[in-house]
């Protein structure tokens, strides 16, 4: 005769995560779906133990020319986008917010305001050193 796959888990133990990364209750639970893969000749095992880690929108997103990755929430579900950045913050004596010189020999208030014009702009500029040309 055939094999039967188990249909009910008494327990509800750890999560685990599944190579399919689908969260499931316990392993007793992956397990029932993954008899009934088997018999589809399809596999599925555990991939880590607890709830699968959701992956930031981001990783998939490659952003343009000083553009920044954004997530938003709606309902739950992760969404990234590509943004400018709108302002600069202008704020004492740290990296961010001292000059730079660009890889065209502009001078920049900061990293930030050239990101800003590079997104603008949409052309690649990178940081050739912190401080004026």
């Amino acid at each position: 005769g055939e094999c039967e796959c188990r249909n009910y888990c008494r327990t509800y133990g750890a999560a685990v995560c599944g190579s399919d990364r689908v969260s499931y209750a316990s392993s007793c639970h992956l397990y029932v779906r993954a008899c009934l893969l088997a018999k589809k000749g399809e596999k599925l095992r555990i991939m880590e133990y607890g709830a699968c880690r959701q992956k930031s929108p981001c990783e998939d997103l490659r952003c343009g020319p000083g553009e920044d990755c954004v997530v938003s929430q709606k309902d739950g579900v992760l969404s990234a986008q590509c943004v400018c950045p709108q302002s600069c913050p202008s704020y004492g004596d740290s990296v961010e917010s001292s000059p730079v010189c660009s890889s065209q020999g502009i001078d920049y208030p900061s990293w930030c305001h050239l990101k800003q014009h590079a997104c603008h702009a949409q052309i690649n500029i990178t940081v050739r050193f912190f401080g004026e040309c």
